[in-house]
């Protein structure tokens, strides 16, 4: 089995509890997305994967030429999300503007800015011929909840690996 994963020196150095597989989270999760929900009770999720979910080209900002950035990557948000002017009449005293980037509009309702990265490291899997993913976080990681779930909108099953705040056992 060929898998992806990021961070797993912290593993190391954590008590964890070992999630396989993240079906049962996804299931109610990954269905929001276009119309997504009527093909997951279907059980069809894998043709909107393979249709609405293509890898797209990807040309980075001019400032990141020396970062090595992707060259593609998968379509989970709506991006870009909209700048809005946000009001706080102390710091208008001031004369402060407050802008407030909305990345809770990126229309994957789980992970708000997780999408952006989520949407460069599942194309990674995708063109390494990888068939899951596996991810390591806390108990109540928002981040492991959103590669759960896009990992499924795009057919790979996922692995979570749940840190937990029990202390480790004594040998």
């Amino acid at each position: 089995r060929r898998w992806m994963a990021r961070g797993l020196p912290s593993l190391l150095s954590s008590a964890f509890a070992l999630t396989l597989p993240a079906e049962a989270l996804v299931t109610t999760l990954a269905a929001p997305r276009r119309g997504m929900a009527a093909l997951a009770a279907a059980g069809d999720t894998g043709a909107l994967a393979s249709t609405l979910l293509d890898t797209r080209p990807y040309t980075a900002p001019d400032w990141a030429e020396a970062l090595q950035a992707p060259n593609e990557r998968v379509e989970l948000g709506r991006l870009p999300t909209p700048i809005h002017k946000w009001p706080v009449p102390l710091l208008e005293d001031l004369g402060v503007q407050w802008w407030i980037k909305r990345d809770d509009l990126t229309g994957f309702e789980l992970g708000g800015n997780k999408v952006r990265k989520l949407e460069f490291l599942l194309a990674e899997a995708k063109a390494g011929g990888y068939d899951c993913v596996v991810t390591i976080g806390g108990i109540q990681s928002n981040h492991c909840r959103a590669t759960a779930a896009a990992a499924r909108m795009l057919g790979l099953p996922s692995y979570l690996i749940l840190r937990t705040s029990e202390p480790k056992p004594r040998l």
